[in-house]
């Protein structure tokens, strides 16, 4: 777990930190209450850093889309779905990592990098 809440740092580094926070199974998916927990422990901008968890849940999932053209990023329901009375719950699939470095990673952390504001 990061040494400092999430909502601490940077973008680029907060969609890596939540990256690295996300189980890796359905079994284990989290609920966006459970990531807060590691995510922002400012409780007088609890709404504020919830809101940007959520925004950040939203792009990494399109960098996963977007460069990696993969759904890495499960959410059940699925994304696009009405959640309506339901909790959303949030894993990366098992097999999914941009850990290997090749081409496509690298360009990768250089996209986040390079167009993400801090």
């Amino acid at each position: 777990m990061p040494a400092h809440p999430i909502a601490s740092y940077t973008k680029s580094a907060r969609l890596f930190a939540l990256y690295q926070s996300l189980p890796r199974s359905e079994a284990n998916a989290v609920s966006l209450t459970e990531l807060m927990q590691n995510y922002g422990d400012n409780l007088d901008n609890c709404t504020n850093e919830r809101k940007n968890l959520e925004n950040d849940l939203i792009g990494l999932n399109q960098v996963f889309n977007d460069i990696f053209y993969s759904d890495a990023l499960i959410r059940v329901p699925a994304w696009g779905k009405n959640i309506s009375g339901k909790t959303a719950r949030f894993y990366i699939e098992s097999s999914f990592s941009i850990d290997i470095i090749n081409e496509q990673t690298v360009f990768f952390w250089e996209m986040l990098y390079k167009y993400t504001a801090n």
